[in-house]
């Protein structure tokens, strides 16, 4: 026996209902989930360029080959994984949403911390960008 496709109608009737304790306590935890996401990924970004950091320090001095790729990278890490901060931020919403139908702007909750993962997600790369942008220079000699 095969069940028939819900209507629109249908669907939306639920939508109506409190929401459970059980559903209500899930979607509490996915909450927790996804701002525990955000958090690990703004710390991997930050891995990333510790990454690149660590092997423009170890192979000084840098070709003009090496220092134009580590700057791509550098310049890719911050958009890519501040975009991916917004893309939970965005499923934040929608779980806040589902939790509570009065809440207005679900996606402005918490926005702010996102908004400061990406700048230091930017920082770490403009210090990270410094370095290995640096023409080499010779080290200064000491005078005994």
């Amino acid at each position: 026996m095969t069940k028939k496709p819900k209507t629109p109608n249908q669907q939306d009737e639920r939508a109506d209902q409190p929401i459970a304790s059980v559903d209500r306590a899930a979607l509490h935890e996915e909450t927790r989930f996804v701002k525990r996401q955000q958090w690990t990924l703004t710390a991997a970004g930050l891995a990333l360029l510790g990454a690149v950091l660590t092997a423009a320090i170890t192979l000084k001095p840098l070709t003009a080959f090496e220092r134009y790729w580590g700057l791509v990278i550098i310049k890719i890490i911050p958009p890519m994984f501040g975009l991916f901060l917004l893309f939970l931020q965005f499923h934040l919403s929608r779980v806040r949403r589902d939790i509570s139908a009065a809440d207005r702007f679900p996606f402005l909750r918490g926005l702010e911390v996102v908004g400061a993962y990406i700048i230091v997600l930017i920082v770490g790369a403009v210090v990270v960008a410094h370095v290995v942008g640096r023409e080499p220079t010779p080290p200064p000699s000491v005078l005994l």
